[in-house]
């Protein structure tokens, strides 16, 4: 559950801004602007803003004339910037300073692009003019080819990696391994945490030894369209015969798209030495020329011609329809792969927006999500391909729409919810009340307790004191510390402030420091229930203290998980039972996805149990000796004998159609009972496209489940593609027979999360606005809702 909060970039005044760009690793966003002020001697300008529109400090990227195009280096902090006489800057955000390469254009740049790898630049101009250059460590620009044509270039695009650019796990790993040289701590922490648990990463040395592809489709004005090979030898492909409005490459399919202004979409086959063949030839529709066109999934094409809707076509099935919703004409398009959102700038100067559900491309499975007022039409609207960003370009103004995780907390008979930047809701169930907080921090975290709530924005904490009555809120301390994880145990404060876990009072004094080695790293989650406090580390630790005292003792021994994981998964997220027997383990791939398994480790046993969402089934230890677990079995959901898997293939049908239910999903929120220490609930979420069939194995679930519903015998409930809703599971985890699969159920659309469980009764949040402007001191209240 979230929201965007917009964000008004500083610019200065009297400028009109050309382009935006978003680094493709990094939440740093270029801004090209044309100055119109007599008193500035600069006519052009450049500059960069952090996520929450602050300016980057003492950049200097300005010239006498316009900035014409930009570019970002796909792993470094370099950004190419292309100007009205011909030149082409390079400014080294890593080093604060930039370069000119003024000898090689004496017409407006138009056009920039990178290799993979950013090795290579290709530049042209409006006079035919296109260079090749090469990139040094030092982000100095070399020329190594000059070309001269007849006609202005309008697009170029670099071929995919060969032997690899066709594997996201390979791309992946790869994108993540560019990012961790570069200086991306959180890439960079992703590797120390394998390098620490793990010894000899096999794909490093193919990371690292992978080559990049130099070869390139460029496309000019007059509609032709050159090939430039790895030798930097050009020729001339095809001639499409008019303007190109747009390329794109269908990497999975080694496939040129090309759409022209007459609306002509012509696919061409690569070969690997560059020679195109023309493979389909049609005209599209619309009400006037296509404005827009960009990729919302492979093969999956968007274009918007002067319509109020978006038309998709489906390059791999020969299909296409179109997403309504809009109500007005839409100028600018953009998608985001990872949030699966298409969003589109209208001229009455909102933003419609359309989510993916996961399925196959159909029309059904677009969802039109709540439309974004932003009160000036865009000429430009851009997701930001590694961060939930959205900016926004009115040509005068520039607006961030940050999307902020909706801070949620709930206690005994109590819950607070987030509401807009500086304001959240504490709803009470005894006696029934809802209470506005407003305070002048940025709240980025919120916990509360029976009589306090505390805020925090990893710079500052603040905490309330509510009144018996729960109907006023009394300011009971505020401190500054650099925490970004706080919780809350009576009168006592735990912050996580790099290695060490401190208690603290509501004035931020120390009662308590429990320190962490080196080796267990830095707190990245934690959690209290009952008299119990957990954390789980950045290098796969997780540590536990009994809090009940005047000061903590550690109840358990460090376990490092990670170590009994046979992948490179991670830990995410921890949650503790309410008597500190059993700790919920979440876990994330190293490319930052979620992984459908959550562990569940029997402290006293000091076993590792839990269940895979994926496959629907349990993974736990079913051997009737009591003999060792292979972990590396058990945690891939694999069976430990034959024995297992006959008692596996006697499972009814009725605990088989249940398991079904809830596979292809992940553990989205995971949450204990704060009475009934075997039972957890977790609201589980769609995993991703691929289709049940295609997975590599399908086990019969090891669970349990009580069902009133019944199937024809012999047969198995198929999964379809739209009941692929969050569900409600709940789970038992017992000492004698593990993991249990109880119940589950679809969450209903009017609710946007899991908030609680308290037998018998479950608490969720209603939808609220997806997007709530900082300005506005008063939304919608997204009351608690319960369902018993």
């Amino acid at each position: 559950m979230s929201v965007f909060f917009d964000h008004r970039a500083a610019t200065s005044a009297n400028s009109v801004h050309t382009d935006i760009q978003w680094h493709p690793s990094f939440a740093l966003l270029a801004v090209a602007t044309k100055i119109d002020d007599a008193d500035n001697e600069a006519q052009g300008a450049v500059s960069l803003f952090f996520d929450e529109g602050e300016a980057v400090e003492d950049i200097n990227i300005e010239k006498n004339c316009a900035p014409t195009t930009m570019s970002w280096h796909p792993t470094r902090k370099i950004l190419s910037v292309g100007w009205e006489n011909g030149d082409i800057t390079l400014w080294n955000e890593h080093e604060h300073e930039a370069s000119c390469a003024s000898d090689g254009h004496k017409a407006p740049v138009n056009i920039l692009a990178w290799s993979s790898n950013g090795t290579r630049l290709i530049s042209g101009d409006e006079r035919g003019v296109m260079i090749a250059w090469r990139c040094d460590a030092r982000g100095q620009l070399h020329q190594l080819q000059n070309y001269q044509k007849r006609s202005s270039y309008t697009h170029c695009l670099f071929r995919p990696v060969a032997g690899g650019g066709n594997d996201p796990f390979y791309n992946n790993y790869t994108a993540l391994a560019r990012a961790a040289v570069e200086g991306d701590e959180t890439a960079l922490d992703m590797f120390g945490t394998w390098n620490k648990s793990k010894v000899g990463n096999p794909l490093l040395s193919q990371i690292y030894e992978s080559t990049e592809s130099l070869s390139c489709y460029v496309g000019s004005e007059d509609g032709l369209i050159y090939h430039i090979d790895d030798k930097l030898v050009l020729r001339e492909c095809v001639n499409v015969e008019t303007m190109i409005k747009s390329m794109l490459m269908y990497e999975a399919k080694n496939i040129l798209v090309v759409v022209t202004t007459t609306m002509m979409l012509i696919q061409y086959n690569c070969s690997p030495d560059g020679v195109l063949s023309e493979i389909m030839k049609v005209k599209l529709s619309g009400k006037s020329s296509i404005t827009c066109v960009i990729w919302t999934g492979p093969g999956l094409m968007a274009t918007v011609a002067g319509e109020d809707v978006v038309r998709l076509w489906d390059l791999e099935k020969d299909n296409n329809f179109s997403l309504g919703g809009a109500l007005e004409q839409i100028n600018c398009l953009s998608y985001s792969a990872s949030k699966r959102i298409l969003a589109g700038g209208l001229v009455n100067g909102k933003i419609a927006m359309w989510q993916h559900r996961p399925g196959s491309y159909l029309q059904e499975h677009w969802t039109v999500l709540p439309t974004i007022d932003l009160s000036d039409s865009f000429i430009q609207i851009q997701w930001s391909a590694a961060h939930p960003l959205l900016a926004a370009n009115n040509i005068s103004d520039v607006i961030i729409l940050n999307e902020q995780p909706i801070s949620t907390s709930i206690g005994l008979q109590s819950a607070v919810v987030q509401v807009s930047p500086y304001h959240v809701q504490l709803e009470t169930l005894d006696p029934p009340n809802i209470l506005s907080i407003r305070t002048d921090i940025h709240i980025r975290g919120v916990c509360n307790s029976e009589d306090h709530v505390v805020l925090w924005n990893n710079k500052k904490i603040v905490v309330y004191e509510i009144n018996e009555e729960k109907n006023f809120a009394r300011l009971a301390g505020t401190f500054d510390i650099d925490s970004p994880l706080t919780a809350i145990f009576q009168q006592t404060l735990f912050t996580a402030e790099t290695n060490t876990i401190t208690a603290r009072n509501f004035q931020g004094t120390m009662k308590q420091t429990m320190q962490l080695t080196e080796a267990e790293g830095v707190p990245i989650s934690i959690d209290i229930c009952g008299h119990y406090l957990v954390i789980a580390t950045n290098t796969g630790y997780v540590k536990g203290w009994d809090i009940s005292r005047r000061e903590a003792r550690q109840y358990i021994s460090p376990k490092n998980i990670s170590e009994s994981l046979p992948d490179t998964s991670l830990v995410s997220s921890v949650k503790v039972n309410c008597n500190g027997t059993k700790i919920s383990i979440q876990l994330r791939k190293p490319t930052g996805e979620p992984d459908s398994r959550l562990l569940i480790w029997y402290v006293e046993q000091d076993q590792l149990l839990g269940y895979d969402f994926s496959a629907g089934q349990a993974i736990q230890p079913f051997s009737e000796s009591g003999s060792d677990i292979d972990y590396e079995d058990l945690i891939t959901g694999g069976f430990i004998n034959s024995e297992i898997k006959d008692k596996g293939n006697m499972l009814d049908t009725l605990e088989q159609a249940a398991a079904e239910e809830v596979s292809r999903r992940f553990p989205k929120e995971v949450l204990w009972d704060p009475l009934d220490s075997r039972l957890l609930v977790v609201q589980a979420s769609p995993l991703s496209l691929e289709p049940k069939n295609t997975r590599g194995h399908q086990k019969k679930p090891v669970s349990s489940a009580f069902r009133s519903t019944a199937t024809n015998a012999g047969t198995t409930q198929q999964k379809d593609d739209t009941d692929m809703d969050d569900r409600v599971v709940s789970l038992f985890a017992t000492a004698d027979n593990g993991v249990l699969l109880h119940d589950s159920f679809p969450m209903s659309p009017g609710y946007n999360k899991l908030l609680g469980v308290s037998v018998p009764s479950f608490y969720f949040i209603l939808q609220v606005h997806y997007y709530v402007k900082t300005q506005m001191h008063c939304v919608n209240s997204p009351l608690m809702y319960i369902l018993i």
